[in-house]
């Protein structure tokens, strides 16, 4: 979740990633069924403190706390849970146990158990998250009375910029996402 030395060494920006592409969706399915920001690629290693801009919906970092010597400690956000995420329209899942027949799984042996995701709609999202857990920033009402005083006195921050305040980061991760409606994957 959310909330390089400076914002040019950014090196994506709006136009390189058209309007409707996979990442855009994926961040968009992310924020709208979870509530959080997105990296892209969902590997990306980012750590809380890292100061960047969404682009597109997806996080880019463009420098960090440190860099800009603001000062700021943090704290494990236990989560310790698992987390399994379905778009909320056009995506279907269907299983099958080993040793059962169906005419639904083509790719699929008869002595063999099987998972189907369909996706009836382009930019759908389907996720298994395993061992989440997370850091999160432990001065949140200080952070915001320095980054307003620094962007009052124009000194280093910009209004455009954003802060992760919280990471959450998985130990195993499964990730499907489609950039095409009518997509299925056995």
């Amino acid at each position: 979740r959310s909330g390089s030395s400076d914002l040019d060494s950014a090196t994506r920006t709006e136009q390189d990633a058209p309007m409707g592409s996979l990442q855009s969706s994926y961040a968009r399915e992310v924020r709208d069924g979870l509530g959080w920001g997105a990296t892209w690629l969902p590997s990306m290693r980012v750590e809380v403190g890292d100061v960047g801009t969404f682009i597109d919906g997806v996080f880019v970092k463009a420098t960090d706390l440190s860099l800009l010597k603001i000062p700021f400690s943090t704290e494990p956000s236990s989560h310790n849970v698992d987390l399994n995420f379905c778009s909320q329209q056009g995506v279907s899942i269907e299983t099958k146990a080993a040793g059962e027949t169906s005419t639904a799984f083509q790719g699929v042996l008869a002595a063999s158990a099987g998972i189907a995701v369909s996706f009836e709609r382009k930019a759908g999202v389907v996720m298994s998250l395993t061992g989440l857990d997370g850091d999160r920033l432990t001065d949140r009402p200080g952070l915001e009375a320095e980054l307003r005083r620094r962007l009052t006195d124009r000194s280093g921050w910009q209004e455009e910029f954003a802060v992760l305040i919280e990471l959450l980061s998985a130990s195993s991760a499964t990730i499907l996402a489609s950039s095409t409606a009518s997509t299925r994957v056995e």
